[in-house]
């Protein structure tokens, strides 16, 4: 097996014990490599193939179900640092390929957050996270292996005096940058292809205002 010689077979019989537990072990991390090809993005759970993965999603996430009226909107995820940091999300109720096509259906509910949001904080800056699933399809056409990769926007600052327009510029730049980078993703040769948009996410945190100053000059 690996060419050594012993002078005993005691000593073979040791050594074997070795190539046996190599292969036991190579199998448990075929065996683990397996179950975990496939993962959901939404809770991070492991599945062994694709179609566990979305019945996962149907029963647990409710994807492919459509977005209730009531669900339409964004969650609190997160907060941190007294409370001046926090972590929306928006979950899509079924499968997205096209993100322009389903960003209307995010847009509302984004804008009533941010202005709420300003209401309150005043002045803050956010960003907006894409989480976009990929796939690798064997030759037989078999989803083989998925990942999901985030793509944010650039930080946008609002202030107190800004008025409702700006939030539809930002996200309108936003959903352009956002597409152009999955674009990108898919392009430059990786092999992997979009196979869903899972969910919106909006990073905010609370930020100061400038203070004015002054400055005396003498004559």
């Amino acid at each position: 097996m690996c060419g050594k010689t012993f002078r005993s077979k005691y000593d073979a019989r040791r050594h074997m014990q070795v190539h046996r537990g190599k292969e036991e072990t190579n199998e448990a991390d075929s065996m683990s490599r397996i179950q975990k090809r496939f993962q959901c993005g939404i809770c991070k759970k492991f599945f062994p193939s694709h179609e566990l993965l979305k019945y996962h999603r149907y029963l647990v996430h409710h994807r492919g179900k459509g977005t209730a009226s009531d669900q339409k909107k964004f969650n609190l995820v997160n907060e941190a640092f007294r409370k001046n940091f926090a972590l929306y999300r928006y979950l899509f109720g079924r499968d997205v390929l096209d993100l322009k096509k389903s960003w209307d259906e995010v847009r509302n509910p984004l804008v009533e957050l941010l202005q709420r949001y300003q209401e309150e904080k005043k002045t803050f800056k956010y960003c907006i996270v894409v989480s976009a699933e990929f796939g690798k399809r064997s030759t037989e056409g078999q989803l083989e292996e998925m990942i999901v990769v985030p793509f944010r926007s650039k930080m946008w600052h609002v202030r107190a005096l800004d008025g409702a327009e700006i939030f539809d510029t930002h996200l309108t730049e936003s959903l352009k940058w956002i597409e152009e980078h999955i674009d990108n993703y898919v392009s430059l040769g990786s092999g992997w292809v979009l196979t869903d948009t899972l969910f919106v996410d909006v990073e905010i945190s609370k930020t100061r205002p400038l203070a004015g100053s002054c400055s005396l000059h003498r004559a």
